[in-house]
């Protein structure tokens, strides 16, 4: 007869004396762990208070040396994103002029410290408020507002952003507990460099200031609000474990607070309303520790996400970089890759490959291609190929154009297409179409030259000015695999002002001087035409009516600068007036 089968013995229950047991052996642990900590780092009962006046004096709020660190910084991190200079970012980085009222945030919750932490957070919204509206009014001032790669870079933060703001807020407050006096929080570059606050602040500001971008809005507020609740974290941390949570200490720091911020408006505005209750300690440290676990895992959901979609992406890049490397290696061995570019989209993923073939890149080959990336990503493919000209196939051809004088305007034609086809993809996705519409181009060639001149010609207000001029040489440097490339730019205003004496027949010297600069602006740019936008009504009296000014100005256009009539349009406008407004319109 088989044995009853016999569950196992349950384990024994711990009756609550034991539990109390067991609570208490850990708490001294902890505390024998948090003491020995604080002496290897030479932290006693006498440096808490300085490190605690320290930190408190990093949260002056009306402080004009951090004011002007804070303008500085977010000026030089905005033009540094703009110009899509690392080194002008890490110069602003190295400023941190942020660091000091985070970290202040930090010791106010492990000291629970309502004074120290609302101060610290007024300081925090009102600096990071004041550098997102300076670097939108930077950028809406500058005429030049492509997003860079450092812009582009900052968009995207993942857990790996906040595990480097965490280590950094606990190596920022160990700097601080071994000799952080007075600014000793900003005085320290490497952990300023690694977290990096000013340019996701910049990143924001630049959202803003092209016209409020949210994707880009929202990837920079990610990552700043990341590096912010890690930081303030990680210091709370290290605070904590140097027990700077005392009862003894918590005694001083409100004697020494009365005695130096009595007459502060802050403290004193806090006096005068129920929040005095608070000064004191303020809630239990499980609810503080609490609070700061719910915010950072506020952070880390969405974190989490964008680090999947990057690991996805990842894996699609090496598909096509794989791809693409064997096909090459296989049906054009000697083929040389000078620019790659993949833009994956949730519906399709767009490849460009900018390369100088060893020969033509058969149509059949590329379908192929485009197939099997295809079906091993699961996605649409759409693939481009440009070829490039090597320097050496420049001086050729400008050579060879200079040694055949018989060659004809056709074949001039089909040099100038050739080279304009290999650069305009480049010019596609580089240039601000959007704020500066392109109406031409020139490109300069010679035996001598160690490069490509090209000339662009653009409708616009503004110009794009030195730096937007240098951005756009880089940009299109990188878009093709040089550096020798000289970039000249040629501004034309889209509105201008031709104004007629009242009562005059005749179209005075200033105004046929305009009309000559327009008549050759419209004869070398075949797509302009021009809209004339004369005031209508009986303001005008009679002294030549706004249709007959307006055909003024189209007669002397199509018959003294000959203009074809179909690119002129008049229209009318409410208002009075001795002008005629002209626009000029960029045809598709």
């Amino acid at each position: 007869m088989p044995e009853p089968i016999q569950s196992p013995p349950s384990p024994p229950k711990l009756t609550r004396g034991e539990l109390s047991r067991l609570g208490h052996v850990l708490m001294r642990t902890v505390n024998l762990l948090r003491r020995t900590f604080a002496q290897l780092l030479l932290v006693n009962d006498e440096r808490k208070l300085e490190i605690y006046k320290g930190v408190f004096r990093t949260a002056e709020i009306a402080d004009l040396n951090y004011w002007l660190e804070i303008l500085f910084s977010i000026g030089i991190a905005t033009l540094g994103l703009i110009m899509n200079s690392p080194a002008i970012v890490i110069g602003a980085m190295l400023l941190s002029p942020l660091m000091g009222p985070i970290i202040a945030s930090g010791l106010a919750v492990a000291l629970g410290d309502f004074y120290l932490g609302i101060r610290a957070l007024l300081n925090v919204v009102l600096s990071s408020l004041g550098s997102i509206l300076l670097a939108a009014l930077i950028t809406w001032i500058l005429p030049f507002r492509s997003p860079t790669n450092e812009i582009l870079s900052r968009v995207q933060p993942t857990l790996l952003d906040l595990a480097v703001a965490v280590m950094s807020g606990m190596i920022g407050a160990i700097v601080v507990c071994r000799g952080g006096q007075g600014g000793g929080v900003t005085a320290i570059p490497g952990v300023a460099v690694a977290v990096a606050l000013m340019p996701p602040l910049g990143v924001v500001g630049f959202g803003v200031g092209i016209g409020w971008d949210w994707p880009i809005i929202r990837g920079g507020g990610l990552l700043y609000l990341t590096n912010l609740v890690a930081i303030i974290f990680s210091s709370f941390l290290v605070f904590f474990s140097v027990r700077m949570d005392t009862d003894s200490l918590r005694r001083r720091i409100n004697e020494w607070l009365e005695t130096t911020e009595k007459d502060e408006q802050l403290y004193e505005a806090i006096q005068r309303t129920p929040l005095r209750r608070l000064l004191g300690r303020v809630g239990t440290l499980p609810r503080r520790i609490a609070a700061l676990l719910i915010f950072l895992a506020m952070v880390a959901v969405p974190l989490g996400r964008t680090l999947n979609q990057l690991r996805e992406e990842a894996n699609i890049r090496r598909i096509i970089l794989d791809e693409l490397g064997r096909t090459l290696r296989s049906e054009y061995p000697e083929t040389e890759v000078v620019h790659q570019e993949i833009e994956i989209h949730p519906s399709h993923v767009r490849v460009g490959i900018t390369a100088l073939f060893s020969q033509h890149f058969a149509e059949d080959a590329r379908v192929r291609l485009r197939e099997r990336i295809s079906s091993r990503i699961g996605r649409p493919v759409q693939l481009s190929l440009y070829e490039v000209a090597t320097r050496d196939e420049l001086r050729a051809i400008a050579s060879t154009a200079g040694s055949r004088p018989g060659l004809s305007a056709e074949s001039f034609d089909a040099i100038r297409e050739r080279l304009w086809e290999r650069l305009r993809p480049a010019l596609t996705t580089a240039w601000p179409n959007e704020q500066a519409p392109l109406v031409g181009y020139a490109l300069e060639l010679s035996s001598e030259s160690e490069g490509i001149v090209l000339q662009l010609t653009y409708l616009a207000e503004q110009d794009l000015g030195p730096l937007g001029e240098q951005a756009m040489a880089r940009l299109l440097g990188d878009r093709i695999g040089t550096s020798h490339i000289t970039l000249r730019l040629e501004r034309i205003a889209p509105t201008w002002d031709v104004t007629l004496p009242r009562g005059s027949r005749t179209l005075p010297p200033a105004a046929r001087q305009s009309l000559d600069r327009l008549a050759e602006i419209l004869q070398r740019f075949p797509r302009i035409r021009c809209v004339l936008l004369a005031a209508s009504g009986a303001a005008e009296g009679g002294d030549g009516s706004p249709p007959h000014r307006a055909e003024q100005v189209r007669s002397y256009l199509i018959n003294q600068s000959k203009v074809a009539a179909e690119r002129i349009e008049l229209r009318s406008h409410s208002g009075s007036g001795n002008r005629v407004r002209v626009q000029l319109v960029l045809q598709p």
